[in-house]
């Protein structure tokens, strides 16, 4: 009786396909609630392997845009913004076209510009734009040596404080976490894949 011979390359083509996850059976709009509280989430996860999450809690919301991918029968999530590891980043100019001072302030994450954020140069205050500029004309009171030494900037909920470095410098660029538009951040993040459901420890997220 002749024997069946499989090819190893076969057999292991087989084992993936036996293990991996459909694409199709994946994708779609899915809804969570924590087991423990009344927060809950809701995660779409596009054709094109691109996500929507959006996250909603007592007092704070959050959401994050980025890829997944399918890993055996789990799935990984990374969104697109990365967590900064400094609060805020300012980078000074000289432009000696420029009568007075100006600071245009935008969102560290998405470097979109912060309208509302009251600065302050030297006591003499101006909220910023649509633009996130502030413009400080040559003419305000400033003390006597007419020169700018600190930017604070208020933010509701937060205030910072920058030491300006060099005394020429009258524009200055400020990348600001305003922790108004909450980001979520995902790394590597998984989510085990069970029927019509993704888990993870005490998030259950159901396939609407």
């Amino acid at each position: 009786m002749p024997v069946l011979k499989i090819c190893p390359l076969l057999f292991l083509l087989l084992s993936i396909s036996c293990t991996q996850l459909k694409t199709e059976s994946v994708y779609g709009s899915y809804e969570a609630v924590n087991k423990d509280s009344m927060m809950s989430s809701k995660l779409i996860l596009k054709d094109n392997f691109r996500f929507d999450y959006a996250f909603q809690g007592d007092l704070t919301s959050s959401s994050a845009t980025g890829t997944w991918k399918i890993k055996g029968k789990s799935i990984r999530l990374n969104s697109y913004y990365k967590k900064p590891k400094k609060a805020m980043i300012v980078k000074e100019h000289t432009n000696d076209s420029l009568i007075g001072w100006e600071v245009k302030v935008f969102d560290i994450i998405t470097h979109q510009p912060v309208d509302v954020c009251r600065v302050i140069i030297n006591n003499n205050s101006v909220v910023t734009n649509s633009q996130g500029l502030a413009y400080f004309k040559k003419s305000m009171t400033f003390d006597k040596t007419k020169r700018a030494d600190i930017i604070t900037l208020h933010y509701p909920f937060h205030t910072f404080t920058y030491h300006i470095k060099h005394q020429k410098s009258n524009t200055f660029i400020i990348l600001l976490d305003d922790n108004q538009n909450i980001h979520t951040f995902f790394k590597n993040y998984r989510l085990k894949v069970k029927q019509d459901k993704l888990v993870r420890k005490k998030w259950q997220f159901i396939k609407q």
